[in-house]
Parts: C-alpha cells; sequence; structure tokens
C-alpha cells in the first residue's frame, strides 16, 4: 500500500524553515513550583537524610540511571516520558493516585539498579546512615521504605497533585544553544536534502524482497529461543485485564510481558561479512565494554504509547553488534558499538497496528503500519514528516516478522514474514534492565550508559559535524528514552503521542 503524502515532501518545508531562524522550538513543559515541605516526625526526617545521602552518592559516583527522570523535590518519584504525557490527562483522584503510584515504582526500581552499581564505600557510608547491612539488597529495601513513608507524608498537602505536575519536567535531548550556536536555520537545509536522499535509498531496499547476499558474505537466520505460542484472543484477554485500571492502561505483570515479549519477538536475517555483524551479549570485560558474539541475545523491553487517543502496549527489541565499520557503512558512522531497535506496538484487542525501526543511535528512524490503517501522513511543520515506506506483512503476526539487516552498516533491507527455518541460530531474550546493571569484572556492577544516556565507548566523529542540529553526541548509541528521531525538528522515539502526531488513521 502506497501511503498517501496530503503535502509531497518539501512543499511546505521551505517556507518551515526560514521561520526557524526565529522560533527554535523548545519543547519543555516545567515549572518553577516546587511542593511545600510538610511537618516530619523524628522518623520521617531520618528517612528523608537517607533519600538525600543516597541522591548524592549515586549523582557523585555517575550511577544515575537516566531511563527516567527525577522530580525535583520529589526524591521518590521519577517519570519517563510516557508519564509526562499523562500529567495533562489524569483529572479524578483514582487517576491522580494510581499516576503518582506509578512514579513510585518507577523509582523504585531505578534506585535498586543505582545501589547495585555504587562502589563499596559509598554502600558502606549508606549503611551507617541507614543502620543496615551495606549488601545491595538491604540498601534497596530501606530505600524503599523511606520513599513510601515520604509519599505518604507528601500525601497529607492539599496541593500535592498540582505539586507533582509542576515539578515534572519532559526530558529533552535537544539542545536549543547548539542550534543557536551553529545557524541551525541555514546548516538545517542540506541535512535535509541528505535525509531525504537515504529516505530514497531505504524506500528502494523496502520496496522489494531481500536481495542475495554478495559473494564473500554469509546470512545467518536468528531465531528467539522460543516459538509463540498466545493466540490473539488470549493476548486479548491479557491486555484488558492489565488495563482494568483507572487509568486504562495496559500494564501486563512480569510473567504476562514475559510472554508477550516471547511470542512477537521478531527472527532477524543478517548478512555477515565480519565479526562485527554478530551481535551478541553485551559485558565488561577488563573494564571494558565487549560483545560476546557466540552468546546471541535480543533485549526487550515494554513502553506504553496512545494509538488514536488511547494508551496502548509496545514491546522494544533492541539487539547490539561490536561495532559499525566496513565499506557498506558511511565512514563519518563508523565507530565502536552498533545497534537496532524494533518495536511492535498493539491495538487494544492484541493485534500488532504498527511496527517502528531504528539505529540505536535514534538514526534511520521508519513506520511500519499493518495494512490499512493509515490514512495519511500529517505534515510537519519545522520538521520533515514520518517516514514509512511500507506496510507489515499480510502474514504477520501469524508468522514472526523477519527483520532482514545488511552487513557493516547494519541497516534494515527488508522485512517478511515467512515460516522460520528449522536451521536458524538460537538467540536469548535478555529483559533490557540487565544492561543498566551488568556484572564487572571486580564483582561490582555498572550500566552500559552514562548518566545522560549516552552508551560508553560509543564514540562517534559526527558531533563535530553535526553540532548544529542541537543533539549532543549524535551519532553514538543511547539508552531508552534518550533516542532523538531526527536531525531536524524535534522528535523522540520515546514519546507517546509520536504516531498520532504524525499520521491520520482510515476508520
Amino acid at each position: 500500500m502506497k501511503i498517501d503524502h496530503t503535502f509531497p515532501p518539501g512543499k511546505h518545508y521551505r517556507a518551515s524553515i526560514l521561520l526557524l531562524s526565529i522560533a527554535l522550538i523548545m519543547g519543555a513543559c516545567s515549572s518553577g513550583i516546587k511542593p511545600s515541605r510538610v511537618p516530619m516526625d523524628d522518623k520521617t526526617a531520618r528517612y528523608d537524610r537517607f533519600l538525600q545521602a543516597l541522591d548524592k552518592e549515586t549523582t557523585e559516583a555517575g550511577v544515575n540511571n537516566a531511563a527516567v527522570g527525577r522530580l525535583d523535590g520529589l526524591a521518590f518519584l521519577r517519570a519517563d516520558r510516557f508519564l509526562c504525557g499523562l500529567k495533562d490527562r489524569v483529572s479524578t483522584a483514582a487517576e491522580k493516585d494510581l499516576w503518582i503510584d506509578w512514579m513510585r515504582a518507577e523509582d523504585a526500581a531505578a534506585r535498586c539498579g543505582e545501589i547495585l552499581c555504587l562502589p563499596a564505600e559509598s554502600r558502606e557510608r549508606l549503611s551507617r546512615l541507614a543502620g543496615v547491612p551495606p549488601a545491595a539488597d538491604e540498601l534497596a529495601d530501606y530505600a524503599e521504605t523511606a520513599a513510601a513513608a515520604l509519599l505518604a507524608a507528601r500525601r497529607k498537602q492539599p496541593d500535592f497533585h498540582e505539586a507533582v505536575t509542576a515539578a515534572m519536567e519532559c526530558p529533552q535531548v535537544y539542545e536549543t544553544w547548539m542550534r543557536a550556536v551553529g545557524a541551525y536555520p541555514l546548516t538545517a537545509l542540506p541535512v535535509v536534502y541528505l535525509t531525504r536522499k537515504a529516505h530514497r535509498r531505504m524506500s528502494d531496499w523496502l520496496s522489494k524482497p531481500p536481495g542475495p547476499i554478495p559473494p564473500g558474505s554469509e546470512s545467518v537466520c536468528y531465531l528467539p529461543e522460543k516459538a509463540p505460542v498466545l493466540s490473539e484472543e488470549e493476548i486479548g484477554r491479557i491486555l484488558s485485564a492489565s488495563s482494568d485500571n483507572a487509568l486504562a492502561v495496559p500494564r501486563p505483570d512480569t510473567v504476562a510481558r514475559r510472554m508477550l515479549a516471547e511470542n512477537f519477538a521478531p527472527t532477524i536475517t543478517q548478512e555477515i561479512s565480519g565479526d562485527s555483524d554478530r551481535f551478541g551479549t553485551i559485558q565488561w570485560r577488563d573494564k571494558n565494554i565487549r560483545v560476546d558474539e557466540e552468546r546471541s541475545a535480543i533485549y526487550w523491553y515494554c513502553t506504553n504509547a496512545f494509538y488514536r487517543g488511547k494508551p496502548v502496549l509496545q514491546i522494544n527489541y533492541a539487539v547490539w553488534y561490536a561495532a559499525r565499520q566496513g565499506p557498506k557503512s558511511p565512514w563519518l558512522e563508523r565507530g565502536p558499538l552498533d545497534g537496532l531497535t524494533v518495536r511492535v506496538t498493539l491495538d487494544g484487542s492484541g493485534r500488532p497496528v504498527m511496527a517502528d525501526i531504528m539505529n540505536n543511535c535514534g538514526c534511520y528512524h521508519f513506520f511500519v503500519p499493518a495494512e490499512g490503517t493509515i490514512k495519511r501522513i500529517k505534515p510537519q511543520s519545522f520538521a520533515i514528516d514520518a517516514f514509512s515506506p511500507m506496510t507489515l506483512p499480510s502474514s504477520f503476526p501469524e508468522n514472526r516478522l523477519n527483520v532482514h539487516v545488511n552487513a557493516d552498516w547494519h541497516q534494515v533491507v527488508g522485512l517478511t514474514a515467512d515460516p522460520v527455518p528449522a536451521d536458524g541460530t538460537i538467540c536469548s531474550l535478555v529483559p533490557y534492565e540487565t544492561l543498566e546493571m551488568l556484572p564487572t569484572d571486580n564483582g561490582g556492577h555498572a550500566s552500559l550508559f552514562n548518566t545522560s544516556g549516552i552508551a560508553k565507548e560509543s564514540t562517534r566523529i559526527e558531533p563535530y559535524i553535526l553540532f548544529s542540529m542541537g543533539i549532543p553526541k549524535v551519532g553514538s548509541m543511547r539508552q531508552r528514552g534518550h533516542h532523538a528521531l531526527t536531525l531536524v525538528g524535534r522528535s523522540y522515539f520515546s514519546d507517546p503521542d509520536l504516531m498520532d502526531k504524525n499520521f491520520e488513521y482510515n476508520e
């Protein structure tokens, strides 16, 4: 199906780019209001001091988990972009309470990983302050007790919900000052040209069946470890039951999430011309990041978004390569560590209605809607329209989605959904959060990512060339929640309204 671009590419952009010189979009949603403090008894005050000390230790040790953002003045709450997107959608007391409980759960999960990654001397200091053993699980339990007590105290404030909303800021990646210094309105013009050129090339790849493997290369089909077992009706029941909450947001439990992840995990047919084309398990070895190609792995996590204005579930699958290198990859994009993410969006009945794919730097993003879903692509002001070169194969999800990836560059060159071969290479499904607390050689733990959400050791020369696009460390691999999708305009992979902003749907 060819999707109708009501406005041909570029027609409306020329006027928009001129306005960028006087209208650099900030996109922030912050407020200076902070929650007022309430009187605390001695125990609650001690809990407050502990969380402040814990925040100080994690900041000084550089182990803050950037996947979710802290709320200023509310050390027991954290939010991702979806929770930020809910702030204007919650109205009843039940909705607000569930929204805040969800932020409390996000903070608890992040703190567990941060405490695990703290050096031993930091845990010793926190142990003395809390009066518990310095083991990570003991400190995490105490932190949870402290946070729960502080939340209970803050909830006594009559304006607490308003204070939470005021303290919330949508996480930002783009830096307006970089665009201003780099004369963005002018330097964006060649980037627009190159982006459209890349889109034409990708459209050519994806408009026809994947071609034969070049001489000297081989093709390996990576198969998820478990075959799909859920029917559409069973998937629908899981989503319906998990949406039975005040916000009507599908939030399956741990077991159900795993089952859904196994059910929709893609097959990856990889062209291989060198060792860096074999994706694998991320490890710390000799204080450096390594990809173990002998242990193939797909890292998965669930997110929520809005589709046709209603909350839906998404399953994200990320693979990691040791490097992007070789003759097929552009020279300026080459460097250590590379990756690819495939995301499947399910509607309320459990039917896949959209897939979208990007490299783990956030680049080369494109949408793949289900046949008959999209009426047209909405034109974007100050930006390039969404790229949607094809629709999902009609045999998906009855057959697994098969993602065909080229060598060196690791770009998707085809999507099929044929029966999987019997002789494929089995790969493990690994929870994404393990990347944020990987074991190290010395018995400790460390995240793959730094406190800005950038993968460590993932260096490129692109920041020197594309500085004016306003994305710090552009080209480096990024953590979930930190993927800027476009060099021109502002767009995020984790934007819960990404689909509704870009598409008008058929009835």
